[in-house]
């Protein structure tokens, strides 16, 4: 986890960080964790560049989303 925090930390505008946030959101996930899950997979939605991993991701916040009620 600190390794991945450390590569969004280091280059936060890469295809590598968004890669980062996705693993790190789907770890958050599998240890329910939806608070956390959520923050990864919004920062690849909302990311300054285009990702090819923006629709897994704004579906797996859909998912943290529903399981918090907002």
């Amino acid at each position: 986890i600190a390794r991945l925090k450390r590569l969004i930390s280091n280059h936060p505008e890469s295809d590598a960080a968004d890669d980062a946030h996705m693993m790190l959101g789907n770890h958050y996930l599998e240890a329910q964790n939806y608070q956390e899950a959520l923050a990864n997979f919004l920062a690849v939605v909302r990311g300054p560049i285009a990702s090819p991993r923006e629709q897994e991701a704004a579906i797996k916040a859909v998912r943290c989303l529903t399981v918090l009620q907002k």
